[in-house]
Formats: structure tokens, sequence, C-alpha cells
């Protein structure tokens, strides 16, 4: 279902669109949340020609195409969506680049809506979303980020790489939360020994994207496994 119908060269391409809508409209919520995820992975094979599609120098494979009118059947069946689905959706929507306000927004609400029932990976794959796209909305985001810094044991679930993604999320969207930034470097540094490189530098180019000062032990960490050295200092804000 997520490559839809890959040969668009017949005639018939209406009746492919109307057998397409058929299908999708026999399925549950969850196997077209599923399909629209499947069509977030797969678009990594299509990176390397992400610019010439966006110039129109290559054609975007169909089920780019497909991808909106999954997401548009997800939110006609809003009431039945769970947490996971929203979540593997916007994660979806952002490995697409899906920005239209008229589903990322409604997906957003949805999100906000059911934050309360979504564990730490939820959250940092819809914060990923959001903030891959350069989402706006202020007010839907402090719901979900006091979601996973409020709550005690989603902290204590919450891996070094979700708080790694959040904190970067906020960097994207310019949301200037020191508390948020503290809650999520302290979970961090717990679980410095899980953290990787790159998840350390995400979070502290955040830090620095949004002017606040990040722990001295996040940077020697990734000093200390990206460089091989250790002892660095860093600036702190007056």
């Amino acid at each position: 279902v997520a490559r839809g119908f890959e040969d668009d060269d017949d005639d018939d391409e209406q009746d492919k669109k109307n057998t397409l809508n058929a299908a999708v409209a026999s399925l549950s919520v969850r196997q077209v949340s599923q399909a629209l995820w499947a069509c977030g992975r797969m678009i990594a094979f299509e990176d390397p020609l992400r610019d010439k599609m966006e110039f129109g120098e290559a054609i975007p494979p169909p089920y780019l195409r497909h991808a909106k009118k999954y997401a548009s059947f997800l939110l006609s069946s809003k009431d039945k969506l769970s947490p996971k689905d929203v979540a593997q959706s916007i994660w979806a929507l952002g490995r697409l680049k899906i920005s239209d306000d008229s589903i990322l927004e409604p997906f957003a609400k949805i999100a906000a809506k059911l934050s309360s029932s979504c564990n730490s990976q939820e959250i940092a794959n819809i914060m990923w979303g959001l903030g891959t796209l350069g989402f706006d909305r202020g007010d839907i985001v402090a719901v979900l980020v006091d979601r996973i810094t409020s709550n005690a044991q989603l902290k204590e679930e919450c891996t070094s790489q979700e708080a790694s993604n959040v904190m970067y999320a906020l960097g994207q969207m310019k949301i200037h939360d020191k508390d948020a930034f503290e809650s999520l470097s302290s979970v961090m540094m717990k679980k410095l020994s899980d953290a990787t490189p790159q998840g350390i530098a995400n979070a502290l180019w955040a830090h620095e994207v949004m002017k606040i000062s990040p722990p001295q032990g996040l940077f020697d960490c990734w000093a200390k496994k990206k460089l091989g050295i250790v002892g660095l200092i860093i600036k702190q804000d007056d």
C-alpha cells in the first residue's frame, strides 16, 4: 500500500486513483499510519535525488503523492488515532517534508491532545517531525515538552538520543525554553555512556542556537568521544 501504484504510464490513471482510494478506505487506521510511516522510511532511497526533484529535474516516486492521501485519511479518522499512530505519522511528515498547514497543524493538535498518553519515544518522534518542518505553534509544542520534562517516569525512561532529539527540535523551531533545556540536559548527563557523538553535538548545537549554556560535562563528553580529548572549557553566559 505504501508504494501505491508505481506505474503511471497507463491511460486509465483515474481508474488507478479510484482503486487506490478504495484500497485505503478498506484499511484500518493502524494500517494506513503504517503505510505513511513506510513512505517516510522509503524516502531515504530518494535522498540523493531530493534537490533534483525539488527543481523538477527528477520525477518524484508516486508514493510521495500517495503519502498526502494517507495523511488526509488519518485526519478524517482522528478519533481512532493512537499516540503511536500520531507519532509515526508526524515523524513521516518530517521525513517526507510535508509541511502543508492543513495537514501538519491538525496532526500537531491531535498530538497535544494525546500527549498525556505518549511515551518518551513518541514525544521525541513528534518533536523531531515538527522541528524538521519548522512548526511555529509554541503553545502546542509547550504541551508536548511539558509531558517529557515534568513526568518523572518519562524522564526515567527517556534515552539520551530522545532528549537530544527534543532539544534539537526546539533549536530548529527557535523556541527558547531554558527550563526544558536544563531538564533534558540532566537526562543526557545521567545517560552519557549511551550518548552518541552526533546526539551530543545536536544537543550542543541547540544550546548554541538558543544561547543557553550547556552543562560542562556534556561538552567534555562530546570532546572525549569525538575528538579524544578532555578538559576543554566552554564559556558560560554571565
